[in-house]
């Protein structure tokens, strides 16, 4: 958490000899803003960053809790208030409602205001800083969201390829049965038929003929097989370089 060497404060009272005595006493700890109309206060605070306002209670427009009830809530300063002895028990219940932070009686003691600014300082930025955790946080938490989301479209779609590879070379049966329990009990099939088939001398085939005629010879014989065995219900399990694998007589 990092506080600036003179964090800024607002001070706010109609009686100019009032702003030169704060300002006086706390110029080198602070820098110190001073207005004599909340309405001018307003504008300031919205312009720059004030992590303190101090405002007197008795003003001739408005009172300071008036006054503090005109921030705007995205605005959150720590807010005191000077105020006479008469009107402690109005400061009282307008604490919570106006979100201020302590109240001094006037005429203030410079030790204690200076304590309290230095608290309502530190007060300032620990928020502002947990505030920036919690974006921080909250970024993350959406980042990793999204990289759990991603992460299970690509486990299911390998799930999905999984499948499609188990169905292109088993029966559905027995894909299912794998997909369920991770093995198949043996069965014994009558009437089947498996074929491994490979062309002759292709090793002293492929040393003479360019890669990429080799390639579209195979592509062509091994179409014209397909085309073949899918007339007569003939199952192509796979091929290996010129060699053809397929079944017939199992169930589908």
């Amino acid at each position: 958490m990092s506080i600036p060497e003179r964090p800024t404060v607002l001070y706010i009272d109609d009686e100019e000899d009032n702003l030169l005595v704060f300002k006086s006493a706390f110029r080198r700890d602070f820098k110190v803003l001073t207005t004599t109309s909340h309405t001018e206060a307003l504008e300031m605070i919205k312009q720059e960053e004030v992590p303190v306002i101090v405002t007197d209670q008795r003003m001739p427009v408005c009172t300071g809790v008036e006054f503090f009830q005109q921030i705007p809530s995205d605005i959150n300063n720590v807010r005191i208030i000077l105020t006479g002895f008469s009107d402690i028990e109005v400061i009282i219940k307008a604490i919570n409602n106006c979100n201020i932070y302590r109240y001094l009686t006037k005429p203030w003691d410079q030790a204690e205001m200076k304590r309290t600014l230095d608290l309502a300082v530190e007060k300032y930025y620990l928020q502002k800083h947990n505030v920036q955790l919690l974006t921080d946080l909250q970024v993350a938490n959406e980042q990793l969201e999204e990289k759990v989301r991603l992460r299970t479209s690509e486990l299911q779609q390998e799930k999905e390829k999984s499948e499609h590879l188990l169905l292109n070379i088993l029966p559905d049966e027995i894909a299912e049965e794998l997909k369920q329990h991770g093995k198949v009990k043996p069965r014994r099939f009558d009437h089947v038929s498996i074929l491994f088939l490979d062309f002759v001398e292709f090793t002293k085939i492929a040393e003479r003929m360019p890669a990429e005629t080799l390639i579209e010879e195979l592509d062509h014989y091994f179409r014209t097989i397909d085309d073949i065995f899918s007339k007569h219900g003939v199952e192509k399990i796979k091929t290996i370089g010129d060699a053809y694998l397929a079944v017939s007589g199992l169930p589908v």
